[in-house]
């Protein structure tokens, strides 16, 4: 990312008014920073979609992510292949802002339980856009469904972590020790990321220059759909 787009958008308040049944619920203001893009070129064997790693101001849910993302004209990154989770880890989740502490971004899987395959607590792993499920990346030790006492809900979405970074300072200080490319459940009610990756097809709806990428003028006109934004 060129220093010019960081210097903006790294600096970005943006007031949200969700017009939802399910409205996104955090502190007044809610806001959010579109901290990385890129665009995986046809070029180098990608699919010329265009990735933002997005971070809002406070923890949020992975359902509220999802909404965030379709908002912002895309879906939670759906990674599909080693390629692509190789190429969205390295361009977009490595970046130190999109971790606490272990727990790394969403992304776009969650498990169904009226799936056929349904089972814990690795069956029935879909993906938000209907996108077969074949290619996993788990953490060694997940999924797991981990309990959290009497009536807790299962572990039934996706996000990246790593264990080992338990201990390691956020982007707020130094940037962490040991962000990961692998995957692991995570509670639907857990507000522990306040990071997610959305995943934009072409043609990109922020590509206003049609130059197949978005830029600062595009991004911009992104976060425009959001509010007026303050500094």
């Amino acid at each position: 990312m060129n220093a010019q787009l960081t210097t903006i958008l790294c600096s970005m308040i943006c007031t949200v008014t969700y017009a939802r049944e399910y409205a996104y619920a955090r502190p007044d203001p809610p806001c959010l920073e579109i901290i990385v893009e890129g665009t995986w070129p046809e070029s180098e064997g990608g699919n010329g979609h265009t990735y933002l790693g997005v971070k809002m101001p406070s923890g949020l849910t992975w359902d509220e992510a999802k909404v965030v993302a379709e908002d912002l004209g895309g879906h939670l990154a759906t990674l599909t292949s080693g390629p692509e989770n190789d190429w969205v880890y390295a361009n977009i989740a490595t970046e130190p802002c999109l971790w606490n502490a272990e727990a790394g971004p969403y992304i776009g899987g969650f498990q169904n339980h009226k799936s056929e395959e349904y089972s814990e607590p690795g069956g029935g792993w879909e993906w938000v856009t209907g996108e077969p499920w074949g290619y996993e990346n788990w953490d060694p030790a997940q999924p797991d469904n981990a309990p959290c006492g009497p009536g807790c809900p299962g572990e039934d979405f996706l996000h990246f972590w790593n264990p080992s970074a338990a201990q390691c300072p956020t982007c707020d200080a130094t940037p962490p020790c040991g962000p990961n490319n692998a995957w692991n459940d995570i509670y639907p009610t857990d507000i522990w990321p306040d990071t997610f990756i959305v995943e934009i097809p072409p043609p990109c709806p922020g590509d206003l220059d049609g130059d197949g990428n978005v830029g600062v003028k595009d991004l911009l006109e992104l976060l425009g759909n959001w509010g007026p934004c303050v500094p």
